[in-house]
């Protein structure tokens, strides 16, 4: 049989356009109707010499910003450019940067974008505390259309950023082969087998046995993973498939029928994965479960074969189908036809890539307005440089002066063996304050006040110890924010090292809990400066001590969860012992505080007023069975908000680890 030719969409001039070429004009005519646009995205590469399903992602990516006339740009985990000398990106190389896995915290200056591809249980598995929160520093959540991720991310960032998520879902551009008639249809499965690696019941594993003895099945995948040949036996084993982004479609084409089988996780999620955009690109007939996600996207014109029916009966349905298409072709055609036709009118990549950039617009464009609402000065930036390089620290005041312009005012406190040396290479800084002696540790808030009070002259004033890179945008606007609220605690990623030693960011959203905050991220608190100037009486407050005093004042505090700030924890750590100590204890603020209850009080769509948390986590005096009748009466939502609140009480009673996993099930994570 002669094979059929892979159509590709083509944008070229002077190329004759297949009918298919339209989601690509109307995508190219949104991009134009956006102004101030850069044509560029970035594309974060997390594992850059292994062969993983990402890199095909990417390869899609690339193919639709071709047909787009856009440029990607891929990235190292840590955003700077491949193949430049370590240049971190910025809002002036992209339009975006697109996070696909949740492992990577924003750790630039750029407008970012997680794509919410994972069920919502992989976060639990893996770890739902760190990859959940560094999912969470994002600036936009692209997502597939799933209304459970949505809640989730309503219950996390509000409802201003739930309501403007992107669609995109692993879907592609090109090629696309329009269906054609086969003498013998064939189904394609292509998969990892996991279940054999990790001993769990295999779901599909009868009906794909039954498929291969019955010589139907074409199955592709890797041959061996940790030294396990995980498809061995199966006759129908055609070997494994380059993550190129072509080589799986034309396969698919080839057989003219693929399964598209979800696990568990994706179904409860409402999350599809790759496979059935590319069976309805091959033009081939799907063949799919109970999965909602598939229903809504083609109606009726798939075969339809639950994964809770018997084996026997899951593969009688399949081979009926089968036979009945190779005796009526047309059937099949029909099927496949309607199939790609969806595609190409509702979940062509160029299409839905558009509308990510159609948000970061949106995005971009409030905030610069926001921005330009500010007309004089808003913050002071005090840094007390302790015991860092002089000319680093030059080159960050420069680098902050550049970004905030006049919207900044920048004091240094300096060592007075170095006042001279300042003054005169210093240019960028507004002040410049000695120490009254030799430098031996922080400053404390009251030391620190009534050393630079002369020179504070902001509504908000932030106190840093020259080991913070800022954001400019999210910070100027977390400081605008923050009202006359006496702190705004700001979304931070702190750079630190695993026990490899590799460079680690992790974020933290530091209105979470207030107690834990570390001691080096002070630079992601905007102090109102009037309440400040009459808060610091005490000698031995801690700057974590002035933030409870203002939980204690207020019993809120208002919670800006962008990532504004990044804080190298290694520095900090360089920093010798004694000049970290505080000069007298803290004070016990913490057995004053007190809860105020009420829900979030937005502000705006970029900063909420949230109830204080708690000193004591709140479910240390709760019962199992109060729990559970709590549970009962919830929505779903506020189920939600439970188990972000329960997933972060640390330390958690014993009962309350005993119970999570019959908690989980009952709000509907497994």
């Amino acid at each position: 049989m002669t094979p059929n030719p892979v159509v590709l969409i083509s944008s070229s001039p002077g190329v004759t356009s297949t009918a298919a070429s339209d989601p690509v004009t109307r995508a190219r005519q949104r991009l134009a109707d956006l102004p101030q646009l850069h044509r560029a995205f970035g594309v974060i590469r997390m594992w850059p010499d292994q062969a993983v399903a990402e890199h095909e992602n990417i390869a899609r990516l690339r193919d639709a910003a071709r047909l787009l006339d856009v440029q990607l740009i891929e990235l190292d985990k840590y955003g700077h450019i491949l193949g430049s000398p370590r240049n971190r990106v910025t809002n002036d190389d992209v339009d975006f940067v697109l996070h696909l896995h949740f492992e990577t915290a924003k750790t630039y200056d750029a407008t970012s974008v997680a794509a919410m591809w994972n069920p919502t249980q992989f976060y639990f598995d893996w770890g739902f505390d760190r990859h959940w929160n560094n999912q969470m520093s994002h600036d936009i959540f692209a997502y597939t259309g799933s209304s459970e991720i949505r809640k989730l991310v309503r219950a996390s960032r509000g409802d201003a950023v739930a309501d403007d998520m992107p669609l995109l879902n692993h879907t592609l551009a090109e090629p696309i082969i329009p269906p054609k008639k086969h003498d013998a249809y064939r189904i394609m499965y292509c998969g990892i087998n996991w279940e054999k690696l990790t001993n769990k019941p295999e779901r599909h594993i009868g009906v794909l046995r039954e498929l291969d003895n019955l010589d139907m099945l074409d199955v592709y995948g890797p041959e061996s993973i940790r030294g396990i040949k995980v498809w061995e036996g199966y006759k129908g084993y055609k070997g494994s498939i380059p993550f190129d982004g072509r080589t799986i479609i034309r396969r698919i084409s080839e057989a003219g029928v693929c399964l598209v089988f979800s696990s568990e996780a994706h179904i409860r999620s409402g999350i599809m994965s790759n496979r059935l955009f590319e069976a309805m690109a091959g033009g081939a007939v799907v063949i799919g479960d109970e999965h909602p996600f598939i229903a809504q996207a083609l109606g009726t014109n798939y075969i339809r074969v639950p994964s809770s029916l018997p084996n026997k009966e899951r593969v009688a349905l399949i081979t009926e189908a089968i036979e009945r298409f190779n005796e009526h072709p047309e059937e099949a055609m029909a099927l496949a036809e309607a199939a790609q036709k969806q595609l190409l009118a509702s979940y062509h990549l160029c299409d839905q890539l558009a509308g990510v950039f159609e948000a970061a617009s949106r995005h971009r464009r409030g905030s610069e307005a926001a921005i330009a609402s500010v007309s004089s000065p808003l913050v002071d930036i005090v840094i007390q440089p302790v015991n860092a390089d002089a000319t680093s620290i030059l080159g960050r005041v420069t680098q902050l002066s550049d970004m905030l312009k006049d919207t900044a005012r920048i004091t240094l406190i300096v060592d007075s063996s170095q006042y001279d040396w300042y003054c005169s290479r210093c240019k960028h800084a507004d002040h410049i304050v000695p120490l009254p002696g030799k430098q031996g540790r922080i400053l404390t808030p009251h030391e620190c006040v009534a050393l630079v009070r002369p020179f504070l002259s902001c509504p908000k004033t932030v106190f840093m110890l020259g080991i913070e890179e800022v954001f400019a945008e999210p910070f100027i606007m977390a400081c605008r924010d923050a009202g006359d609220h006496p702190v705004a605690l700001l979304g931070h990623s702190l750079k630190h090292h695993d026990g490899a030693g590799n460079v680690v960011y992790d974020f933290v959203r530091a209105a979470d809990n207030i107690p834990s905050l570390h001691d080096a991220a002070i630079g992601s608190v905007v102090f109102d400066r009037a309440w400040l100037e009459h808060s610091v009486a005490i000698h031995g407050t801690s700057w974590r001590d002035v933030c409870k005093a203002s939980v204690m004042e207020t019993g809120t505090v208002v919670d800006c969860p962008r990532t504004s700030v990044v804080i190298d924890i290694k520095a900090y750590e360089r920093i010798p012992e004694e000049i970290r100590r505080a000069a007298a204890p803290p004070l016990d603020l913490q057995a004053l505080a007190r809860v105020s209850a009420g829900g979030k009080e937005p502000l705006t769509a970029n900063a909420l007023v949230v109830p204080s948390k708690p000193t004591n986590d709140p479910y240390r005096e709760m019962t199992q069975a109060s729990l559970l009748e709590m549970i009962r009466t919830m929505d779903q939502e506020s189920k939600w908000r439970l188990t972000l609140d329960l997933y972060k009480a640390i330390p958690l009673p014993p009962w309350l680890r005993n119970t999570i996993t019959f908690f989980r099930k009952r709000v509907g994570i497994r």
